[in-house]
């Protein structure tokens, strides 16, 4: 089974200007990942520019030789024609070779503007539930479709029947930490860290149970909440009901998030997310011990080999699991030792680049056979 791209680059052969679509949430969510695909286009000397909201902060993200531009600089419906074409008078200037939409919220204006440059695209999907419509796959501008795990390839092919003739699988790429964060021997009191989004309470009952019969029966630990939603406050009023107070702290979004991760024993998810685990992938990066749902479908989460997992909704099933970890500090560690090991093999950020490069070339190429051809 391939876990990743595999294929032997190219990427020192073929110059490549790639101009890449991003979001606010890939700023927020991918910023490290975006950060060493930048940083691995310079060190083969490729320059690269980012085309992404003016309103995000993205300092943390470029690279020493990357070109940022905002669309749309207009946040207004009738204005769409003109932040368009201000965004292709800008490209025509940094003259980009193939385009490449991060995100899916940026599918639209780069299918256009790749158009109207005749270029070509690639095209990545994040998340479980998205597949890009007929008028991607069957462009001939489009390319490549990048799938980020392999649990999202499988779905894309079962969903698409135009998915496998385009279809890729390159895994984000992060750093994995040396050390290992886990019982490290640093901290006095255990800490755990759940980030998930806030959004309704009814996801948070069992766990919020088991903490507190935890709590009772001796176990010592403290537990940061990252995360916004509408459940906030009844969550809050949740932990205040349980006298928890001086256990959990609801801490909001937290940026850098790695930092705080590296600093921690233990990572909750509670539920599965739609879109590639960033957040479960930095966790794992830094070797931090893993407790999840059984219903993630992340090819990281190894059940007792990289994670343990639990039913949400069984307060016995999320005690059991986070008492294997509490219990038994030397496999948890070693656990998460298996999800840093698992991320160097599959989820490197060589890998990333070499692959997502090699895209690009081959992008350009395909593009110039099928101009070549139209004009014999």
């Amino acid at each position: 089974m391939d876990n990743g791209s595999s294929k032997t680059s190219k990427s020192g052969k073929v110059p490549v200007r790639p101009a890449i679509f991003v979001d606010a949430y890939a700023i927020r969510d991918y910023a490290t990942g975006l950060q060493h695909l930048l940083a691995g286009l310079a060190e083969k000397s490729h320059e690269a520019a980012l085309v992404c909201p003016p309103d995000v902060n993205i300092d943390a993200v470029m690279g020493p030789t990357a070109t940022a531009m905002c669309y749309p600089v207009f946040k207004l419906p009738f204005l769409c024609r003109q932040n368009r074409n201000m965004l292709v008078d800008r490209l025509g200037k940094f003259k980009p070779s193939v385009l490449h939409a991060f995100s899916s919220s940026r599918f639209k204006i780069t299918r256009q503007v790749a158009h109207i440059m005749d270029l070509p695209y690639v095209l990545s999907v994040n998340r479980l539930a998205l597949r890009p419509s007929a008028n991607y796959m069957k462009d001939e501008h489009c390319t490549s479709v990048v799938a980020s795990s392999r649990k999202i390839s499988e779905a894309m092919c079962k969903k698409s029947p135009y998915a496998e003739e385009k279809l890729e699988q390159i895994n984000i790429g992060t750093f994995v930490e040396d050390s290992t964060a886990c019982f490290s021997g640093e901290h006095a009191v255990t800490s755990i860290i759940l980030a998930q989004d806030l959004h309704k309470e009814q996801d948070f009952k069992a766990l919020l149970n088991a903490i507190r019969h935890l709590v009772i029966d001796g176990y010592e630990f403290v537990l940061a909440i990252l995360g916004k939603g509408k459940a906030e406050r009844a969550i809050h009023r949740q932990i205040h009901s349980l006298e928890l107070s001086q256990i959990i702290t609801l801490v909001g979004e937290v940026e850098p998030i790695r930092p705080l991760f590296a600093g921690a024993d233990v990572f909750i998810q509670p539920q599965p997310r739609r879109e590639f685990n960033s957040r479960l992938l930095e966790a794992m990066s830094v070797g931090m011990a893993v407790a999840t749902s059984r219903h993630i479908k992340d090819d990281m989460v190894i059940p007792d080999e990289t994670a343990v997992v639990f039913d949400p909704y069984d307060e016995l099933s999320v005690y059991s699991a986070l008492q294997k970890i509490l219990e038994d500090k030397d496999r948890a560690r070693c656990m998460a030792q298996n999800g840093q090991d698992y991320l160097r093999k599959y989820h490197s950020v060589s890998r990333m680049a070499d692959s997502l490069t090699d895209t690009y070339i081959g992008a350009q190429v395909k593009h110039k056979n099928l101009g070549a051809g139209e004009h014999e």
